[in-house]
């Protein structure tokens, strides 16, 4: 009689797991796409609740999957192919698909882009004249942050602070007038406290301060 041995049946048992666990990646990969596909329907179906417009497309951010089957679906916004800065919404349904809520922070509708008084050289200028980085290409975008939406550039800059500290911000010129409208860095450096274990002190306050450089 066949007996299978020991480190046969613990292979075995390695790729049933490994199968379920594949089965459970794609059962999940198949909700969030079924929560990505919902949301976009429920923002065309209800077009007041969002500002959404015909010639407005989206592009998933962030699902999350409760455990009772809610969904929180976070997208960006485009506007006739522009990013719009701003436009993201978050789409909740509940656990049979119906929506709940739809969270946004614009205050006027969006209409399409038209042409940029400003061009993307001249908008570079306006950044260069008051920070020392390496540009990036601008991108036209629709800036709609806490104000009326307006075209933009969006022009990125990296270097390094006057201390060292290492940047990558994001400058938006207003693309009718060369203001600057915020701008932002990608890198975020702060202090910040937390606690480790050890093998024998059990656990200890850990503290990083920034300084020239990096941490300490």
């Amino acid at each position: 009689m066949y007996r299978p041995t020991l480190q046969m049946s613990v292979l075995c048992a390695a790729l049933a797991a490994a199968s379920a666990q594949a089965q459970s990646v794609r059962a999940d990969a198949a909700r969030v796409q079924a929560a990505h596909t919902r949301a976009e329907a429920h923002l065309r179906q209800f077009p007041g609740l969002s500002l959404h417009d015909n010639d407005h497309s989206y592009q998933v951010r962030d699902v999350v999957i409760d455990a009772d089957g809610a969904s929180h679906v976070r997208l960006d916004r485009t506007v006739g192919g522009l990013r719009v800065i701003g436009g993201d919404v978050i789409v909740q349904s509940d656990s049979f698909g119906t929506l709940r809520a739809v969270h946004h922070n614009l205050r006027w509708r969006i209409n399409a882009a038209g042409k940029p008084a400003v061009n993307a050289n001249r908008a570079a200028l306006t950044v260069t004249r008051t920070l020392a980085g390496t540009l990036g290409k601008p991108t036209l975008v629709i800036y709609a942050r806490d104000q009326a939406p307006a075209l933009a550039w969006d022009v990125p800059v990296s270097g390094e602070s006057v201390d060292g500290t290492p940047f990558e911000k994001h400058v938006i010129v207003d693309a009718a007038t060369g203001r600057q409208l915020d701008a932002w860095d990608d890198i975020h450096t702060a202090a910040a406290t937390g606690t480790g274990k050890t093998l024998y002190s059990g656990n200890v306050t850990l503290t990083t301060n920034t300084v020239s450089g990096g941490y300490e």
